[in-house]
């Protein structure tokens, strides 16, 4: 993989973590203090995730890699593939966070916002959780350009995520009802619908 590229990577890894950073601040109508996750959690979800954004980072800088013993054939087909997903997910990753505007809350926050609409628009038209696929994606494609045995972390990740979902989830049917009930007949949960479920 060309160091140009890996540099670019690692600034666009960089640029996410600020530009979340900043949406937040800017737009988010979330209590911090109204989150229903323990205290413990709320931390550790504020540590853990830019942690991961900064371990990418200086992985892109070539440190901390634990390479996999592939051959340099497959390496390289891995590292395109990876290439695409890590790209893709930046991409979508802004427009997932651009369609929610207002009514996003960061992980940690875990709250129905007051006031908050229902989006099934953009890429909430086709999965109900795009921001968590696409920050898996993001990881996922890292390790695979700097071929590194880290990417059997996007296991816990993936299950913290689908966790993460499945609460999100009960409060979202508690304030929407039906409404939601029927989203979620729609759109996929992670990965879009080829069939829409009958209602």
């Amino acid at each position: 993989m060309s160091p140009l590229i890996l540099v670019l990577s690692a600034v666009a890894t960089a640029f996410i973590l600020i530009y979340w950073e900043y949406r937040e601040r800017t737009t988010s109508r979330a209590k911090k203090g109204q989150s229903r996750h323990p205290g413990w959690v709320r931390i550790a979800i504020r540590v853990i995730l830019p942690l991961i954004g900064l371990l990418v980072i200086v992985q892109f800088f070539g440190y901390f890699l634990f390479p996999y013993p592939v051959p340099s054939g497959l390496r390289e087909t891995l590292q395109v593939i990876g290439f695409i997903l890590f790209w893709s997910a930046i991409i979508l990753s802004m427009w997932a966070r651009e369609s929610i505007g207002i009514h996003w809350a960061h992980s940690a926050d875990f709250q129905v916002i007051p006031g908050q609409d229902l989006i099934t628009d953009g890429p909430y038209a086709y999965v109900r959780h795009p921001i968590y696929v696409t920050f898996l994606l993001m990881f996922v494609g890292a390790e695979l350009m700097v071929g590194s045995w880290l990417v059997l972390l996007a296991i816990p990740l993936a299950a913290f995520m689908h966790w993460q979902s499945i609460k999100e989830e009960e409060l979202l049917v508690r304030e929407f009802g039906n409404l939601y009930r029927d989203y979620q007949k729609d759109a996929g949960m992670f990965f879009p619908r080829l069939f829409k479920a009958k209602r």
